[in-house]
């Protein structure tokens, strides 16, 4: 057995790097479109 980062297939690609990529991108994804309709903190005095 080999550790993820370490495999030495050809498909590690698909296997590994495309679901961690496009996890990351679907969640910024997510996190732009909540974050922006919250109000900005610290609140100006």
């Amino acid at each position: 057995m080999y550790p993820a980062l370490l495999h030495p297939g050809a498909w590690f690609a698909v296997d590994i790097v495309l679901p961690v990529t496009l996890v990351a991108v679907i969640s910024a994804a997510l996190m732009s479109r909540v974050l922006r309709r919250r109000p900005r903190y610290p609140v100006p005095l």
